[in-house]
């Protein structure tokens, strides 16, 4: 059940993105789709902002929002209730900087995300976000196991850092950075975490979260790597931004993973995990790797990957996203 209301919210958000995106570019500009969004688009985006875009009323010091992905809302009983993810977050700052020529006020909407964004940082790599806040009646609260009604230790997840990274520099190129918040400097500090803790530095693969730069060699979580988080168009630009090239390291080595999966398997298709076994082979995931029964097959997490990785071919013109 709680797939199924996340998937919910990333259908809407990817239908967003996919019609409003555009890419930074070097003269710190915007470049723009090639087209107009469509009148059905933009009565569309208003529909998710309705549904999903909500204020973190429980601050009142600074005005913060954050996006919704579930049916639920706390109703006491002393059991706190999931409200967001960092994946969700990262979406929902991307559609805001890719709607700023359609909403007036899409710039208080970003830097509200932005502060949400900042008031829940992980605790291992600290420009990064927390994976998942919890509602308990009295604040969002990271950390929260189990319906737990305070707060714990709290990690990251991969692509929820990645997109927020680079929602950072939409806004920078949209808005620039010499207002309130330096959207650039702050891309550059989430993109610097992203490779010290989101990067294996053994094998230049994409972790599944800044949990894993804690794990041993010998845990079966520390080679591997979540399909869905492979955001090709990326890659490079974070090289850029931040003159890092192991970036591209990152790049070589995951279209080296995509590809080797297509030859093997004779499709286009990626299964939701990937692991490295002994003979230095990445492989599906087993069943029950991480989340279901289904981590080494085509499904929940990889229903993204098509998109993620055509993105690449469709702004850079790399023919191995093809």
């Amino acid at each position: 059940m709680k797939n199924i209301k996340k998937t919910t919210a990333f259908i809407f958000s990817v239908m967003l993105m996919n019609s409003a995106f555009f890419m930074p570019d070097a003269d710190n500009t915007a470049n723009a789709a090639e087209s107009e969004l469509t009148d059905d688009t933009v009565n569309f985006y208003h529909q998710w902002k309705e549904k999903y875009l909500v204020q973190d009323n429980y601050v009142t010091d600074e005005t913060q929002y954050y996006v919704y992905y579930s049916d639920e809302k706390y109703s006491g009983g002393n059991y706190s209730v999931p409200v967001t993810v960092s994946e969700a977050h990262g979406y929902g700052m991307l559609i805001m900087a890719s709607m700023a020529d359609y909403d007036e006020n899409a710039k208080d909407y970003f830097d509200g995300m932005y502060r949400y964004f900042k008031a829940h940082p992980s605790d291992i790599g600290s420009s990064l976000m927390s994976w998942q806040q919890c509602d308990n009646g009295t604040a969002l609260i990271d950390g929260a196991e189990e319906g737990s009604m305070t707060g714990g230790f709290c990690d990251s997840a991969t692509d929820g850092d990645m997109d927020i990274a680079y929602s950072l520099l939409m806004a920078d190129s949209v808005w620039g950075s010499n207002g309130e918040i330096d959207y650039y400097s702050e891309a550059v500090s989430v993109i610097n975490d992203i490779m010290r803790y989101d990067v294996n530095h053994e094998y230049w693969t994409l972790t599944l979260g800044d949990w894993v730069s804690e794990c041993d060699k010998s845990d079966n979580y520390y080679s591997a790597t979540r399909c869905s988080d492979f955001i090709m168009q990326y890659l490079p630009v974070f090289a850029e931004v931040t003159g890092d090239d192991n970036w591209f390291k990152v790049y070589d080595v995951t279209y080296g993973i995509i590809n080797s999966m297509i030859e093997e398997y004779g499709t286009g298709i990626l299964p939701d995990f990937v692991i490295r076994n002994s003979d230095g082979k990445f492989i599906p995931a087993s069943a029950d790797f991480l989340e279901s029964e289904n981590d080494g097959n085509y499904y929940y997490n990889s229903c993204r990957t098509p998109w993620r990785i055509s993105m690449d071919y469709l702004i850079n013109g790399n023919e191995d996203a093809f």
